[in-house]
């Protein structure tokens, strides 16, 4: 699990290596990752890799690419790149953190299901079977969740649907429910003329993506639920934000949880 537990604590019990022998560690094996993400080569990583029965699991690039490597030898199992319509930024969605992609989440049903998720950084969750990196057919469509059509534009028919949304950490897993958080920019951007390839340098995205946690099936890919950050009307604590505007609750606010959830325990 990413974050070693529910409680994301990060803490291992493994006493194999200590003080007395640290010393005596050598490389065992090196991988490159020379030839992912766009030109230039993306080397940045901020990544907490899966060790699953003797597979390691990792993104790299700034593409989000997916890699599984013998975690013995280094050697290369299978990989996945993110096609076209899982890339998409610079179009409907520019990503807030494009590179910032820190690992992936693991699945299995105990039966020989097994998947490995990840959120690419036009905010659409994949699924992969562990063996073979194929995208797995019965989630979602083709093994691909669109997150962007989640975000409640129904509710708020004159937004411009696009918008500043990524993700930045793998989905949390509590039991079959996946949980993705959102990441998104608050305030205002006046303009975009100090980043390189820029098309139009006046261009100004929309603030108009609300911060709520969502939750899917885990077999299916089917929304199971939904936490509005801000309440909306007829729910719990909508009374509070009342004040400058009666229907605040229809207005992107920027309140979103960022990093990874943590289901517990607390």
């Amino acid at each position: 699990m990413f974050g070693a537990d529910a409680g994301a604590t990060r803490y291992s019990p493994l006493d194999q290596i200590d003080s007395d022998n640290v010393g005596d560690l050598e490389v065992a094996w090196r991988w490159s990752a020379r030839d992912q993400g766009t030109p230039p080569p993306s080397v940045r990583t901020q990544i907490s890799p899966l060790v699953i029965d003797g597979v390691m699991y990792t993104t790299i690039g700034n593409q989000r690419n997916v890699i599984a490597l013998d975690a013995a030898t280094g050697e290369s199992i299978w990989g996945w790149r993110p096609g076209d319509s899982e890339q998409r930024w610079g179009d409907i969605i520019e990503p807030v953190a494009r590179s910032a992609g820190r690992g992936v989440t693991y699945w299995t049903d105990g039966a020989g299901d097994d998947r490995i998720f990840v959120v690419t950084p036009s905010y659409q969750l994949v699924a992969l079977d562990a063996r073979t990196g194929d995208l797995v057919d019965g989630f979602g469509t083709a093994g691909v969740i669109d997150m962007i059509d989640d975000l409640r534009w129904e509710e708020r028919p004159a937004t411009t649907r696009a918008g500043r949304v990524a993700n930045t950490s793998p989905p949390a897993l509590i039991g079959n429910v996946l949980v993705a958080s959102i990441s998104l920019h608050t305030g205002s951007i006046p303009t975009r003329a100090n980043r390189r390839n820029i098309r139009n340098p006046n261009e100004v995205w929309p603030m108009n993506i609300p911060g709520d946690v969502v939750a899917y099936d885990a077999r299916t890919g089917r929304m199971l639920w939904r936490f509005n950050t801000v309440p909306k009307e007829g729910e719990f604590g909508v009374d509070t934000w009342l004040k400058a505007d009666e229907e605040l609750w229809r207005v992107a606010t920027g309140t979103h949880p960022w990093v990874q959830e943590r289901p517990g325990p607390f």
